[in-house]
């Protein structure tokens, strides 16, 4: 399926119009089809979106089975993306579950630092 096409995208968009407020985050990029990559979409070039996307190699079902810890999981999909043809490339905050969750908690800090003075104000 066209990412641009998603149902994620496109509810994204309808309460987002101009991609002021939505991170784009393409999950299973490891399994997307041979000879494609989402090297467009996490540079913002397909849709262009304020905050960007990221790109994330989620656990699959076999190492959740096998009771693989999350670190370890974290360390290959780091080792994923070093290691790719494509995404060894990117700027380092397109890819990674690290990167998703500094980007997220860069914006929770900087809402509450906005809104803090008017609740103490």
């Amino acid at each position: 399926q066209d990412m641009s096409t998603s149902d994620g995208v496109k509810l994204a968009l309808e309460f987002d119009p101009e991609g002021e407020r939505t991170i784009g985050c393409v999950t299973k990029i490891d399994i997307m089809d041979k000879g494609t990559d989402a090297r467009k979409m996490l540079t913002n070039q397909e849709i262009k979106l304020k905050l960007g996307f990221v790109g994330i190699r989620n656990r699959c079902q076999e190492d959740i089975m096998n009771k693989v810890p999350v670190s370890q999981s974290l360390v290959d999909e780091m080792n994923y993306f070093r290691n790719h043809e494509v995404y060894r490339t990117l700027p380092p905050d397109t890819v990674g579950t690290k990167s998703l969750t500094n980007k997220l908690s860069g914006l929770l800090m900087k809402q509450i630092g906005k809104e803090l003075p008017s609740i103490f104000g």
